[in-house]
């Protein structure tokens, strides 16, 4: 069953400040239906930071070689899967601003997660 006369088009522009609320958004979201998930996200995360850091031949060759592979297996033709060893070296950082942040604002709304179906909107 879908709701399907109450979905709305939000669009998703491609600022540093709309980027930085869908990676919360959908780490909020994964946090709460599917916290063994966030934690695999967050072990695997410091995981190829570390390996990206103590031996960075192979762990930005591995990270490269896995974007890439994902990237061919969807179809996907950009480049942009060669930026993949600095954004796992953020990616520690962006998990924690995530886990830190108490709010998001998707489609000119702010959302407050307070648990797992308890979310009250507030205006921007």
């Amino acid at each position: 069953m879908t709701a399907a006369d109450r979905t709305r088009t939000v669009p998703a522009g491609g600022s540093i400040r709309e980027s930085l609320e869908r990676f919360v958004r959908f780490f909020r979201i994964v946090r709460q239906h599917a916290p063994q998930a966030a934690a695999f996200n967050v072990a695997l995360s410091v995981v190829f930071t570390g390996l990206c850091l103590f031996t960075p031949i192979v762990g930005v060759t591995l990270v490269t070689g896995i974007s890439g592979a994902v990237y061919a297996r969807f179809g996907i033709r950009r480049a942009t899967f060669l930026l993949a060893g600095p954004a796992v070296l953020c990616s520690p950082a962006l998990i924690a601003y995530a886990l830190a942040r108490k709010t998001f604002v998707w489609g000119g709304r702010r959302y407050r997660w307070r648990s797992l179906f308890d979310v009250a909107v507030e205006e921007v």
